[in-house]
């Protein structure tokens, strides 16, 4: 008979524990933006931030595109068989 109010004591501490954590712990929802949650965030920041990335994303694209053309340019080469050409190119590569 003990045992049984212990474990029920145990399972409504356990509870209770995990509702008052759930209502303090800051809740995100999937595909929202993140919040910034710091005192000085203004729009000054937000902009500047917005072009970073997007000055990032710029310059990912424009390597890829330079990767595609040497890839396309050493195939090139390889099609044609001119081994020192294939070679050279690797050789810049690395």
């Amino acid at each position: 008979m003990a045992s049984d109010d212990s474990e029920e004591n145990a399972r409504r501490i356990t509870e209770r524990t995990i509702e008052a954590a759930e209502r303090c712990t800051l809740q995100s929802k999937a595909g929202h933006k993140p919040i910034y949650a710091i005192a000085y965030w203004n729009e000054h920041c937000k902009t500047a931030v917005y072009a970073r990335n997007r000055a990032r994303s710029r310059v990912k694209s424009s390597l890829f595109v330079q990767q595609r053309h040497q890839a396309a340019v050493i195939i090139n080469a390889m099609l044609n068989r001119n081994d020192k050409a294939v070679k050279a190119l690797i050789g810049t590569l690395m």
